[in-house]
């Protein structure tokens, strides 16, 4: 996941759940903006988690998990107020959370149910909605039961952050492919597919592909869909192109030199696909 960021943007990196209240809360929403801006946000989120909003307790559980190597007590409680909501992510985290660091230090969280017993839920709960069509719960029961079937059910579901991750999923050699050739293009059609549906993080690394192969026209098209996004990880490399110029047609620009873009949490998108002129 599991790598934590390929799981927030499979899961992650979108709208993951839709609180059952009547009208945005400007509060709640302040939060999630900030949190999904990579800046920080745990006052906010402390204040939307305590509206009772599932989605923001669940991003505060990850902003309070993220610098500890076990996941706290107060992380595991806002886990838990979340998944008690229907959040599936939540009910992962909980399934998973005692690892070997925390059995190791003897700082498991002690919660009302056993990581057993939220597996339990977790996968009642993902496959009762996988049956309805709901394609964030096939990809998480892909997450719980490593199963690529649930991953591929998601991407024909029409999930975008599952079609991506299962274009990566294939270029890393998985599923099986009678004819070679085959696993190229559907990993392509995949990518571009997740691309067309708005994934900022397909849109830079369809880019990147398209880029590779000399198709830098039809490749910066996409690489701006994800930039006019505010994607960190495009705008990183626009600002960038602004100053020193690059195989894009962007100019050079010393005027426009973004100063202010965030650092994002991790340095490199996962399944990141180099150009040549990255590797060189």
């Amino acid at each position: 996941m599991l790598n934590k960021l390929a799981l927030l943007i499979a899961l992650v990196l979108s709208s993951i759940f839709v609180w059952a209240g009547s009208a945005p809360d400007p509060i709640i929403n302040q939060a999630k903006v900030l949190y999904n801006q990579r800046k920080p946000a745990t006052l906010q989120l402390r204040e939307a988690a305590g509206l009772g909003d599932p989605e923001a307790q669940f991003y505060l559980a990850e902003e309070l998990r993220r610098p500890f190597f076990a996941m706290p007590q107060e992380a595991y409680m806002w886990y838990e107020k979340s998944a008690a909501q229907g959040n599936i992510y939540s009910m992962y985290r909980l399934a998973f959370s005692n690892n070997g660091t925390c059995k190791a230090l003897q700082t498991c969280p002690k919660g009302s149910k056993s990581a057993s017993e939220w597996n339990t839920l977790l996968l009642q709960t993902a496959e009762n909605r996988a049956a309805q069509g709901d394609s964030e719960a096939m990809s998480i029961m892909y997450f719980a039961t490593k199963e690529l079937k649930w991953l591929e059910q998601a991407a024909d579901a029409g999930g975008p952050e599952s079609q991506w991750l299962l274009a990566n999923r294939y270029r890393e050699g998985q599923g099986v492919f009678f004819i070679p050739s085959n696993r190229k293009k559907e990993e392509e059609r995949l990518l571009k597919l997740a691309a067309a549906n708005g994934l900022a993080i397909a849109q830079t690394e369809y880019a990147g592909l398209l880029a590779d192969r000399g198709e830098h026209s039809v490749g910066e098209a996409w690489y701006l869909a994800a930039v006019k996004q505010s994607d960190i990880y495009a705008l990183s490399g626009y600002a960038y192109m602004l100053e020193k110029g690059g195989f894009y047609t962007i100019p050079k620009d010393l005027s426009k030199r973004t100063r202010s873009i965030p650092l994002s949490r991790s340095s490199t998108p996962p399944g990141h696909y180099a150009t040549k002129q990255e590797k060189a």
